[in-house]
């Protein structure tokens, strides 16, 4: 590199750009999806990531520290093995897939089915109105206990 050069050697240097959990809104007034935003952390000197993304880590090398890796790897499957069974005997289903409530629903799902509820209610007397108003509550409430008796029977209190 040319030591006359406009720029200091650090500003030509590339950041890590590993993706984060870290979400963010863009467009005009937020309007846009959340998008992920990239590391800014340098890498690590020889390398192309941080310290916190991979750049320090270099993997076992010695036979005992391989021998340690495999035997963790191991006792992972293992404890997720348990796990598995665990819930098979219980009935329950394994959490895979897509995500439960708001979470997947795309903006032209929800303008689908507000519409629909929309057109529904336009064609319910307002006697009608006042019990699918009643049943909804209803609904949500035992819902709501339903949560309450869960977290009650797993942890022994209803605060958390």
């Amino acid at each position: 590199m040319r030591d006359d050069h406009p720029f200091p050697r650090q500003l030509l240097r590339k950041r890590c750009g590993a993706r984060t959990r870290r979400m963010v809104a863009t467009g005009p007034d937020e309007a846009e999806p959340l998008r992920a935003v990239p590391c800014y952390n340098w890498p690590v000197k020889g390398g192309k990531r941080c310290k916190l993304h991979g750049g320090a880590s270099t993997g076992p090398k010695t036979p005992e520290g391989k021998a340690r890796a495999a035997a963790s790897i191991a006792a992972m499957m293992e404890g997720r093995r348990r796990w598995v069974l665990k819930l098979k005997a219980q009935g329950q289903k394994l959490p895979s897939g897509r995500k439960p409530g708001a979470e997947w629903v795309t903006p032209r799902m929800r303008e689908r089915r507000e519409a629909e509820a929309a057109k529904r209610w336009a064609t319910l007397t307002p006697g009608e109105r006042l019990a699918e108003q009643h049943e909804e509550r209803r609904a949500g409430a035992l819902r709501a206990i339903e949560v309450l008796k869960e977290r009650f029977a797993r942890t022994g209190s209803l605060l958390g």
